[in-house]
């Protein structure tokens, strides 16, 4: 018997997106395939009927929720994903389904981009009779890649620059996404003559290897999924007016048994950047919006700095959720440090507000929100026999994407004499579009 418990570092309830009669938590779906993967797993698309109340008073009518799929592109492309939701009869207390979506025929497609629809519908039965009373169409792409292809994300970076400031854009994330057996190369592009402005790339990842060569080009070097951060190198502090077109160029690299490049292979994706060198600011900030989170009286939110160009003298004003430490880097750059104040002094919720900056010529506005969540604790099957391979999961939703959630799983399990083993498990949940889960019983196998 296994007696499970798990303490999930964060849990909060996604914000619902409302669609006429309907929400939904997942619109649209979105998922990449590289070929030679598992088949993706099941996908719950949750979905609940909202202000329909009044019709259920109509006498002799019954209301179900029902779907098909429509085709959009390849047309002859019908099997890549399914559902095995049966009509569902609605009531005042029942206004919620759940829709799973399956992928088996993924690994027999092509490369490229799938486009299904799913039209889901209310419909009304009467006398023999059925009615359309309302539909919403749910968008489902599937990218299919080849198994060493390397993706990235976002698609576009996009930059502004007070022209000769002292004070650059803040650095923007390029996720590099690969198997750990593929190795890469990417590169600024840009002329590659001195005295031209060029990219700068960044990178937090110890195993990635950052070049510079005499003309001011920036390289990475590295391996599997990695996060790159792009900005502006400072050969843009000579740059005049005007817009400025630059790239980066993925490619696909060999190296050999000390890991050294021996063949870099022709572009394989390209991230266009576009550079706006704007005329001086009377006032300009490096970031255009602010977020941090906390678990409260767990987990306390980081520190944020943000830089602030000013002409003449600037005051600075945040909202009673934060503190802020000013310094001053140069007669017309500051630097201000932006602390949360510590959970224990505030309650559960999403503060949202602006930070104001002014000076005698402009002000601006930053938005901000300070994101405090409750740690939660989730007892599991302590009330019945659980076995190890038993389908139960234990399902997380958030508003974030992109990240993952670090749970702990307190296990306790006995054998058939009575004796009893109790460990610990770190796990980290992956979040996509808003949802993750884990199946706590195929986590001891």
């Amino acid at each position: 018997m296994i007696d499970l418990s798990y303490i999930p570092a964060n849990i909060q309830t996604e914000d619902t997106v409302l669609y006429n009669d309907w929400s939904s938590n997942l619109y649209p779906v979105e998922l990449t395939y590289r070929q030679g993967d598992p088949v993706p797993s099941t996908v719950d698309l949750e979905v609940r009927v909202k202000d329909i109340f009044p019709l259920f008073s109509e006498y002799g009518a019954t209301y179900k929720v029902e779907v098909n799929f429509q085709n959009v592109s390849p047309l002859n492309a019908t099997n890549w994903v399914s559902t095995s939701f049966e009509p569902y009869t609605l009531t005042e207390n029942n206004t919620f389904v759940n829709i799973p979506l399956s992928f088996n025929e993924v690994y027999s497609l092509s490369l490229g981009t799938y486009h299904r629809k799913l039209a889901v519908y209310i419909i009304k039965h009467k006398n023999s009779l059925a009615s359309v009373v309302s539909v919403f169409l749910i968008d489902i792409y599937l990218n299919v890649v080849a198994a060493n292809d390397i993706l990235t994300s976002p698609l576009l970076l996009d930059f502004n620059y007070p022209v000769a400031s002292e004070l650059f854009p803040a650095l923007q994330d390029v996720q590099i996404q690969a198997p750990k057996s593929v190795y890469w190369a990417v590169i600024g592009l840009g002329p590659n003559t001195s005295g031209h402005p060029q990219l700068k790339i960044e990178t937090l990842a110890p195993d990635v290897t950052i070049s510079v060569n005499p003309q001011g080009v920036y390289g990475a070097f590295g391996h599997g999924s990695r996060v790159l951060k792009i900005g502006l190198a400072s050969s843009f502090s000579s740059a005049a007016i005007g817009n400025y077109s630059r790239a980066l160029a993925v490619h696909k690299v060999d190296v050999d048994d000390d890991e050294e490049i021996e063949t870099i292979h022709p572009v394989m994706k390209t991230v266009p950047v576009s550079v706006s060198v704007i005329p001086n600011q009377p006032l300009w900030a490096d970031t255009q919006s602010l977020s941090v989170s906390a678990i409260r009286n767990v987990q306390e939110a980081q520190p944020k700095t943000i830089m602030v160009l000013s002409g003449p003298p600037a005051s600075f004003a945040v909202p009673p959720w934060l503190s802020a430490a000013i310094a001053m880097v140069s007669p017309s750059l500051y630097r201000i440090k932006i602390t949360p104040i510590p959970t224990s002094n505030i309650g559960v919720g999403n503060y949202i507000g602006v930070i104001k900056a002014n000076n005698s010529l402009a002000g601006i506005t930053i938005p901000v929100n300070y994101n405090v969540t409750e740690e939660i604790g989730v007892h599991f099957g302590n009330d019945e026999i659980n076995f190890a391979l038993d389908e139960k999961f234990i399902n997380l939703q958030s508003n974030d994407e992109g990240v993952f959630y670090e749970v702990e799983a307190n296990v306790v399990t006995y054998t058939s004499e009575g004796a009893q083993n109790q460990e610990t498990f770190p796990l980290n949940v992956p979040i996509f579009k808003g949802k993750g889960s884990f199946n706590v019983g195929r986590m001891l196998q």
